[in-house]
């Protein structure tokens, strides 16, 4: 990016090309699991069996999504879905015995790659960009509502 760009165009791109690369090193961390199955795997590790509906609001994912993903935790056998007797349109979603042992696993090695990527950087400094994360994730969020 050029050096006459403003400090606000530079913090753009500079986010931009670090989530882009952290998304890489995340997924070949975590062996090709996604940061949104990571967020579903450890929604029910945490939570215990969720409605479908209410895994999907919880990791903030539009219904397609949740479904596609859902299908391929199945198939990995890392989740089972069962759809309640009383009413068949609910689906509850809920880890089995193998996601539990990946999640414990996924869980552990995000915490050794948070470790060395902030290994430089003090708590008081890592409170500070996280202040400022979600000040924009915020003002990102207002400039959304504003473009519907």
């Amino acid at each position: 990016m050029r050096d006459s760009c403003s400090p606000s165009d530079q913090i753009l791109y500079n986010i931009i090309t670090v989530q882009k690369e952290l998304s890489q090193l995340f997924d070949s961390e975590m062996d090709g699991l996604s940061l949104s199955r990571y967020d579903i795997l450890n929604n029910l590790n945490h939570v215990g069996p969720l409605r479908q509906r209410e895994l999907q609001q919880r990791v903030d994912v539009d219904h397609a999504a949740i479904t596609r993903h859902l299908k391929q935790l199945e198939a990995q056998g890392l989740i089972a879905r069962e759809r309640c007797p009383q009413d068949n349109r609910v689906i509850y979603v809920d880890l089995t015995d193998l996601g539990r042992d990946k999640i414990a696993h996924w869980t552990e090695q995000k915490k050794c790659l948070s470790d060395r990527l902030f290994v430089n950087m003090k708590v008081e400094e890592q409170q500070q960009l996280l202040d400022l994360l979600n000040t924009l994730q915020h003002n990102i969020q207002h400039e959304r509502k504003t473009l519907i």
